[in-house]
């Protein structure tokens, strides 16, 4: 899903510092943490999904450009 946003991203324009693999490395070596979305759900307050996963699928329609993983992502939540 992040190699398909930042694809999807970069074909409209967008540059990125770092790649998508430099950014899990450094997620990894944080260490035990749970993403905010969700510690959001273990708390059952509303995930960010639109802002996150609706926004992504949105980009890709901008783009023309298909993005099967994202959608398939946003329909799972």
């Amino acid at each position: 899903m992040v190699v398909a946003a930042q694809v999807t991203a970069e074909k409209l324009g967008v540059s990125f510092a770092t790649d998508v693999d430099h950014g899990i490395d450094v997620r990894a070596a944080a260490g035990a943490h749970r993403a905010y979305m969700c510690q959001d759900q273990d708390k059952g307050r509303p995930m960010d999904i639109d802002a996150l996963v609706t926004a992504a699928q949105e980009m890709g329609v901008l783009a023309g450009m298909p993005v099967p993983i994202i959608d398939i992502a946003l329909a799972l939540a």
